[in-house]
């Protein structure tokens, strides 16, 4: 494999490790019961992308490779 194929896999993952993480705190505040209405749907629109986002490298990189990538994480 070539040094290009490596950086670009590993900013890949780097990357769904933030979006992973990012989703999960993002969840966990809109479980806060004593969140104001407008920064309850800001934070629903952030987790709409983030969640999009995670779609599109899903689609790209194939089931068995997320698979694996949840698995590792």
């Amino acid at each position: 494999m070539t040094d290009l194929f490596l950086r670009e896999q590993d900013a890949r993952w780097q990357r769904l490790v933030e979006l992973r993480a990012r989703q999960e705190i993002v969840g966990r505040w809109l479980e806060t019961k004593e969140l104001p209405e407008l920064l309850r749907e800001q934070l629903r629109l952030q987790l709409q992308a983030i969640e999009q986002e995670l779609r599109a490298m899903e689609l790209v990189k194939g089931p068995e490779a997320v698979a694996r990538m949840r698995e590792a994480s």
